[in-house]
């Protein structure tokens, strides 16, 4: 996103269209955010600024206490290498987050899993 001065107290907010710019544009783009952050420590606080007011918009202040995830798990499929295993987690009493969970079928871990989970986002 960008965003111009299109008067006293007023701001227009674009996407930043990437393709579609010229190289020496985008350079500039970026030289202007790294000059807003010449530090890791400026840039740190300005992560946890943001981190707060997005966490406070989206109503997550205070954070929900957390509890049990309760899995539930289907049977597990066997496949050329790895398996795989429908998993519903609770993530708030009642409701459930459901994903397959893929596995290598051989080995000695650790191994990385990967959690696909279904529905809209």
């Amino acid at each position: 996103m960008v965003f111009e001065k299109t008067g006293e107290r007023a701001y227009e907010i674009t996407k930043y269209a990437y393709h579609i710019r010229p190289v020496e544009e985008g350079k500039k783009h970026l030289d202007k955010l790294l000059a807003s952050y010449p530090s890791q420590q400026l840039w740190e606080a300005r992560k946890a600024e943001l981190r707060e007011c997005i966490l406070k918009q989206i109503g997550l202040t205070p954070m929900p206490r957390k509890t049990p995830l309760n899995p539930i798990y289907t049977e597990k499929r066997k496949y050329d290498g790895y398996t795989v295993e429908n998993v519903g987690i609770e993530t708030i009493p009642g409701v459930y987050l459901c994903g397959s969970l893929y596995r290598p079928a051989k080995g000695r871990g650790p191994f990385p899993a990967v959690l696909s989970p279904h529905g809209h986002f």
